[in-house]
């Protein structure tokens, strides 16, 4: 009944003993094209599952007697995607991990491979399933969490349960590290790639240097946004960020809104807005909104904004509230640009719901061109909240209008909701992400040795699109001379004017003299008094926009 709306935020989660278990074979199988055609790879082993001739490279022909792609078809027509390649991208990626909180058991107690071996020999396995349970992750946040974050999730739970059920059978090492990372209170650095950068968030980030025809290009892949700090996410992609070549940067992606909308700014001199979300307009979603207008159960959550257009309803007779930020417009702007060089995004249909709103506001402020492997991302642009949150709001400050009608559910099942929608800005201001996705500039399909390796080709066409477009690094720095007030110097490249500013006041515009630029904060702050200032210089190339950079100064 779930699955059949197509809507992976409304989910119903099983209850114990389900709740938590993954049925899994110990082997991952991946599909690229050849000519053409559709192949499926195994890549990943558990030690040494299976006989000797089955290893990674070997290439599957039939899964219980069906073609592989057929039994991948009937696995994606029991997932919820919202697209058919959504669809398609859920069936391959739970074909051996099958998560049973939230997804139907496998139909069979165990599964008959045939396939062709190193030396294109036809072989044939059979493998029972498996039970586990791996836990989740310590930076993960839940959507009843009683905290403010709670309320702004975007989370397709499926794919996340996946993820971490991957983490700990494929990247022990990173499971471990964080497990006791989590117990001793404290992170240290760990690289979780070989010839990676070493991370403090190693099951949220991979970052690498990638040399192609001879330069030397900055790769990020962004396994979740499930974190339950956006600010410490956003520092630690932008500390990997400036450890990377400028000549241009790769990402790959739902969790926490914040963490997707406040991170773009990162990216671009623009200024970010975030997208609008709506609540239909119901009785009950006013009565949650009026309970948290300036919460005191939830500190700093505010529903109040949309507390006076659903009441208008009752005489417009319209479906939906007006349309306001979750995330707040001033974090999103909060530090500004900090990586200066060309950027483009890879997506592919596992991209929901926070991922999704990232790569809508990655397109709606043209940061850079979107590579998809795959016709369209998951389609998800909204906010999910969990029944046991939707009781938790449902308590009053005060006496309430309506009485709650979420009930307790028994033995731990949950069920979660897309509670409100997000809407586009920019030139696709109004249109939804949700049922439509964001559509890639590029459709990409992985190659052999995309599965087998590092994703080589795919990177090599992700750098097609960066050569020849230029980076514009800017950085600051700041002289004391004796007894005068700082002068702050702007070292740039590939830039013709500079508009600077103090405390948002502009101050003057600058024209670069071999690629450096002064301010003299002696002729332009008038309170002396103050103890420190922030500087902004935004860098223009004829007319157009193409870089800032803001700093504060300490002006003693």
């Amino acid at each position: 009944t779930f699955n059949s709306l197509r809507d992976l935020h409304t989910s119903y989660r099983l209850p114990r003993p389900f709740r938590g278990k993954v049925a899994w074979l110990p082997f991952f199988i991946e599909e690229y094209r050849e000519r053409g055609q559709r192949k499926y790879m195994v890549t990943r082993l558990v030690g040494d599952a299976g006989p000797a001739s089955f290893r990674p490279g070997v290439e599957v022909t039939h899964w219980n007697g069906m073609q592989i792609q057929q039994a991948v078809n009937h696995n994606a027509e029991r997932q919820a995607g919202s697209n058919e390649a959504a669809r398609y991208a859920r069936g391959l990626n739970s074909l051996t991990i099958r998560p049973l909180g939230r997804g139907l058991p496998p139909e069979g107690e165990w599964v008959t491979l045939h396939y062709l071996d190193a030396q294109g020999e036809k072989r044939e396995w059979t493998q029972a399933w498996l039970l586990f349970e791996p836990g989740t992750g310590p930076a993960q946040l839940q959507p009843d969490d009683l905290r403010k974050e709670a309320s702004a999730l975007g989370l397709d739970d499926h794919t996340e349960d996946i993820q971490q059920a991957k983490k700990v059978l494929y990247a022990p090492a990173v499971a471990r590290r964080e497990s006791r990372e989590m117990l001793q209170g404290k992170r240290t650095a760990m690289r979780n790639v070989t010839g990676g950068l070493a991370t403090y968030l190693p099951g949220i980030f991979q970052a690498r240097t990638v040399n192609y025809d001879g330069e030397q290009y900055g790769f990020i892949r962004i396994f979740s946004f499930n974190v339950a700090n956006a600010d410490e996410f956003v520092g630690e992609f932008v500390r990997l960020a400036e450890q990377l070549p400028d000549n241009g940067l790769r990402g790959n992606g739902g969790g926490l809104i914040y963490a997707a909308e406040q991170l773009l700014q990162v990216l671009t001199p623009r200024y970010i807005e975030p997208e609008r979300a709506q609540f239909i307009n119901s009785a009950i979603n006013l009565q949650i909104c009026r309970n948290h207008a300036r919460s005191t159960r939830f500190p700093g959550l505010d529903l109040g904004k949309w507390i006076a257009s659903i009441e208008q309803s009752v005489e417009t007779g319209a479906t939906f509230s007006l349309g306001y930020p979750i995330t707040d417009p001033a974090r999103c702007n909060e530090i500004g640009q900090r990586y200066f060089g060309p950027v483009v995004l890879i997506v592919d249909p596992l991209c929901y719901s926070a991922t999704d709103i990232f790569a809508a506001g990655f397109k709606d402020h043209r940061i850079g061109p979107i590579i998809g492997v795959g016709e369209n991302t998951g389609a998800g642009g909204a906010n999910v909240w969990s029944h046991a949150l939707l009781q938790r709001l449902m308590l009053p400050d005060r006496v309430a209008d309506i009485s709650s009608p979420y009930q307790s559910l028994p033995r731990g099942a949950d069920l979660r909701v897309a509670i409100r929608r997000t809407l586009r800005v920019g030139e696709n201001a109004g249109d939804m992400v949700e049922d439509l996705g964001i559509v890639p500039d590029r459709v990409y399909h992985l190659t052999r040795a995309d599965v087998l390796g590092r994703n080589g080709d795919l990177l090599g066409a992700s750098i097609e699109f960066l050569k020849g477009k230029q980076a514009h690094p800017i950085r600051m720095a700041t002289e004391h001379p004796r007894n005068r007030l700082p002068v702050v110097k702007i070292h740039t490249r590939n830039v013709d004017r500079i508009d600077a500013t103090v405390d948002g006041r502009q101050v003057q515009s600058l024209y670069p003299r071999r690629g450096v630029s002064r301010i003299e904060l002696e002729d332009v702050i008038r309170d002396v008094h103050a103890d420190k200032v922030v500087v902004e210089a935004k860098g223009y190339q004829g007319e157009q926009l193409v870089v800032c950079r803001r700093e504060g100064v300490d002006l003693h």
